[in-house]
């Protein structure tokens, strides 16, 4: 990376190594007895993990109503990533540091270009208050449950004012974080939590929270994590919104770097084809073991773009004029059953 000074008198100041040294010493993170070699070290590594598309990064953060908590790890690499050496932290309610029972390692293996769905181990049906199940179509998205128990580990138990931290063991590197370690955006129960603005705090703008109940997803042009934990978070420049308990997107993720889609059929009854699937002009096919009865394309916000009656096995559908986007195609059997498939429009 090429770093340019237009005036030399300040490039001490305006380094983007001293500006990390002030920022470890305010949160007291950096000793002086650290030696300089290891910082730059740990500094160099942090810029090349920026450079995109080289290293996991969180694609998509769930803080739903009650236990409904969800974290989607990508890996825009080409090769297979080994989740062991990596680990999520919870830095609650503006700490700037993670308790032992905070820190959750990570396990699995990623294959090259695909997406990994943390959820939070709450399955009792019979659960209430603290215990409450996490819901159904949360359940079925979910690569791994953990953090059944929260005095033994509550990385997972963020709701909206906790940063969160995707760390490299090897090296104690900052790969990704969503929020700010040190800020504390308000409480939920009150409004709490990030959103787009000058402070990026419900106090600071009196807006709703976009933290806080709502189902976060990075956009398509993010190719690497933010790897400052301590810089200024403003929610809206890498994330977009959608309502609370939102989980169509989760096991799929669009990215400048390559796309995950999940095309399966997520319901118990009959699969469907799409295809093809990415299309390039809108144009697809969609075809069924069964006679359907009814279709339904909805974005992942929910909005309706395409519905209509149908007595067919296959059909197809003209999408050309909604913009690029991952979608939902919905269908129904004669008997009322329902599947649902991903579709990529480019």
């Amino acid at each position: 990376m090429l770093i340019q000074w237009n005036n030399p008198q300040q490039r001490v100041e305006t380094s983007p190594l001293n500006s990390y040294f002030r920022t470890l010493k305010q949160f007291k993170l950096f000793d002086m007895r650290t030696t300089l070699l290891s910082v730059i070290f740990a500094f160099a590594v942090s810029l090349a993990n920026a450079q995109g598309c080289n290293e996991i990064f969180i694609s998509e953060y769930i803080e739903g109503w009650s236990n409904n908590k969800a974290v989607e790890i990508y890996n825009p690499t080409n090769n297979a990533v080994d989740l062991s050496g990596y680990r999520l932290e919870r830095y609650s309610n503006g700490a700037t540091s993670a308790a032992n029972n905070q820190k959750l390692d990570l396990v699995g293996i990623m294959p090259a270009l695909s997406v990994y769905v943390v959820v939070l181990d709450k399955r009792d049906p019979d659960g209430t208050g603290q215990e409450a199940p996490v819901w159904d179509e949360l359940q079925e998205k979910a690569d791994v449950f953990l953090c059944p128990l929260y005095d033994t580990n509550n990385a997972l138990y963020f709701n909206g004012n906790d940063a969160l931290v995707l760390r490299k063991i090897t090296g104690n590197v900052v790969v990704d974080v969503f929020g700010k370690i040190g800020q504390d955006p308000g409480n939920p129960s009150d409004g709490g939590g990030w959103n787009n603005g000058p402070e990026f705090t419900w106090t600071a703008n009196l807006e709703t929270a976009w933290s806080t109940d709502h189902t976060l997803i990075r956009k398509a042009t993010v190719t690497a994590g933010d790897v400052n934990p301590i810089d200024a978070f403003d929610i809206s420049v890498q994330w977009d919104s959608t309502l609370a308990n939102t989980f169509e997107n989760l096991g799929s993720h669009i990215c400048d770097c390559g796309s995950v889609i999940n095309s399966v059929s997520e319901v118990a009854g009959f699969e469907i084809g799409v295809y093809p699937n990415p299309s390039e002009n809108g144009l697809v096919t969609v075809k069924s073991p069964a006679t359907l009865s009814r279709y339904r394309v909805l974005t992942l916000d929910g909005r309706v773009v395409a519905e209509n009656a149908v007595n067919l096995m296959s059909f197809e559908l003209n999408l050309n004029g909604n913009p690029a986007g991952l979608y939902t195609i919905q269908v129904w059997d004669e008997n009322g059953v329902m599947s649902r498939s991903r579709l990529l429009l480019k």
